[in-house]
């Protein structure tokens, strides 16, 4: 059966007829016209919230600084001279008052990384895993906390099962030395952002771990040479590195990354 179609109105398209008001007959010339989007203001609001707070927390660390700077002034120049020399170490460990000094900068500096961090990579941070930098910033120091924590206890497990307490003891000490000297040498690594923010959070972060696994090496080599001259094994070193440094390390990473 054939069908036919028939439209009750048959419409022809007239430009001469048809016209349609400018948008200048709506508005008049000086009239301003803005697009807002609410969620997107909330967001800046926030993040500008945030930004105060990561100010204020990093005013707190350089007025810290200023407060231990006599100790950090005595400090430094005995950690860069014991990075390649072993003996160094041990006369800095010698000198009481020093090895003292050294500690309480150790603790300072350990809101180094966690603040340096956040402040590198904050839109990083908020865009991958969707937390405020603040918060972010203080996972990372609890991880921090609990690496020297879950060290420090396994150290005098060590020391307590091979009979070797000077030993253990004496590398965590050193580990001190070269947490400070990674900050010292990360530290103009990290200002490159600031004063050419044209470089990519990419290529920092390259820099920042180069600069990190450099002074690790170095602070292996120390261990291997503390440990070989107790007679130990190459076995024991190996389940040593395994044990106190790749390990918890490791954990920590995992578990800040998988935030």
């Amino acid at each position: 059966m054939e069908q036919t179609c028939v439209y009750p109105n048959e419409y022809n398209y007239n430009p001469q007829n048809d016209s349609v008001m400018s948008v200048a007959s709506l508005w008049s010339a000086g009239t301003e016209y803005y697009t807002i989007n609410k969620h997107d203001e909330t967001i800046k609001n926030d993040l500008s919230q945030n930004d105060i707070i990561i100010s204020g927390i990093f005013l707190a660390f350089f007025v810290l600084l200023i407060i231990s700077s006599k100790e950090i002034f005595n400090v430094y120049p005995a950690v860069i001279k014991s990075f390649f020399t072993l003996k160094n170490h041990v006369k800095l460990e010698e000198r009481l008052a020093i090895s003292n000094q050294r500690d309480i900068v150790a603790g300072v500096v350990l809101i180094y990384y966690p603040l340096l961090i956040t402040l590198t990579f904050s839109d990083v941070i908020v865009k991958k895993y969707n937390i405020v930098p603040e918060l972010y910033l203080l996972i990372i120091f609890i991880g921090l906390t609990t690496l020297w924590l879950v060290r420090k206890g396994l150290f005098k497990l060590l020391s307590w099962l091979m009979s070797e307490k000077n030993a253990f003891r004496f590398i965590q000490k050193i580990s001190y030395n070269y947490f400070i000297s990674s900050v010292i040498i990360t530290f103009p690594a990290a200002m490159i952002g600031f004063f050419w923010p044209e470089i990519s959070d990419e290529i920092i972060a390259n820099i920042l771990l180069y600069c990190c696994l450099f002074v690790y090496f170095i602070y292996l080599t120390k261990t291997w040479q503390i440990i070989i001259s107790r007679r130990l094994s190459l076995f024991f070193y190996i389940l040593y590195l395994c044990t106190l440094e790749f390990l918890p390390i490791a954990l920590i990473v995992n578990l800040i990354l998988s935030i």
